[in-house]
């Protein structure tokens, strides 16, 4: 589950459009950022319920992902797969959620995969705990 929050934090993020290191300040990042995605998500209380909300999404989200590792390849002159691979720690760490972020968004928006379904098939649970964490 932690690596699962780290990567909606950092997916967040990414979508605010805020670099999320001093590494990315000289990245073009904001030209990666979907204010209309930002404003779905928010309108939704940042977690899509439905098979729409995953249909109307995913695209622009998977253009921004692929949009932001192409700034960062120009920018620091590493892809995402360098930079995961780096012995700099907090490169490593940056390239790795990164890279989990992708996986896990590119998986989600498969309409094939059990992801999706397990998903959609339990996301209204997690929604109920996320808006109310607080027993009854």
């Amino acid at each position: 589950m932690g690596i699962l929050l780290k990567s909606f934090i950092f997916l967040f993020a990414i979508l605010q459009g805020y670099p999320v290191l001093g590494i990315f300040r000289s990245c073009d990042l904001i030209r990666c950022q979907s204010p209309a995605v930002r404003d779905q998500l928010q309108a939704m209380n940042w977690v899509p319920t439905t098979e729409e909300h995953l249909q109307t999404l995913c695209p622009p989200v998977l253009r921004s992902l692929r949009c932001l590792g192409d700034e960062v390849k120009i920018c620091i002159k590493m892809d995402v797969n360098q930079l995961a691979a780096s012995e700099n720690k907090t490169l490593s760490i940056i390239g790795n959620l990164f890279l989990s972020v992708g996986e896990f968004v590119t998986e989600i928006c498969n309409n094939e995969t059990d992801l999706r379904r397990n998903y959609l098939a339990s996301v209204s649970c997690f929604k109920d705990l996320y808006e109310d964490p607080e027993p009854k």
